[in-house]
């Protein structure tokens, strides 16, 4: 994976803010304040661009959810936070990332940090293995953030965020 010249690297940012809630056996989006979910798949409401759905159920449950994941202890992060690494291989992966129709499963490994006194996820941060050729992409990296949010009376910790990097490679 080379940028696509000697010194320069091929830059786009974008911002996609949605409302995203857990239905039955998948997410559900909604444009920010829209009112209504819909159940259809993301790129029914996203037609152009790089997207990542099941950033918010399906990774958990791909690296805590079972028997998927091997586990390292990285040590401490900071003065509050533990650091914890994982992997995926591609045999045990759900992750896909590439063309819209069929993208291929790919291994991913990376780190979360966990709160060391309220035992919160902080962060959850991956980077997939190489990706095929054919996707136009060297790699792909989701950092997804969490916070503790009130409703009424109880608390849940709800992601905040999840950015999706794609790192370019010269296609020739």
């Amino acid at each position: 994976c080379v940028p696509d010249s000697k010194n320069e690297r091929l830059f786009i940012s974008d911002r996609l803010r949605m409302d995203v809630a857990i239905g039955k056996n998948q997410e559900m989006y909604s444009w920010i304040g829209e009112g209504h979910f819909n159940d259809g798949d993301l790129t029914e409401m996203v037609k152009q661009g790089a997207i990542s759905s099941g950033s918010f159920v399906a990774f958990l449950a791909n690296i805590f959810g079972g028997n998927d994941a091997s586990y390292t202890y990285n040590g401490k992060h900071g003065p509050a936070l533990e650091e914890f690494g994982f992997k995926i291989p591609v045999a045990k992966s759900k992750y896909r990332f590439g063309r819209r129709e069929e993208p291929p499963v790919t291994a991913y490994s990376g780190t979360f940090l966990v709160d060391r006194a309220a035992v919160d996820l902080v962060q959850v941060a991956f980077r997939t293995d190489r990706l095929p050729r054919d996707t136009g992409v060297c790699y792909a990296t989701v950092t997804l953030e969490y916070m503790r949010v009130r409703f009424t009376d109880a608390e849940f910790l709800l992601p905040k965020e999840s950015r999706l990097h794609i790192d370019r490679k010269s296609v020739v």
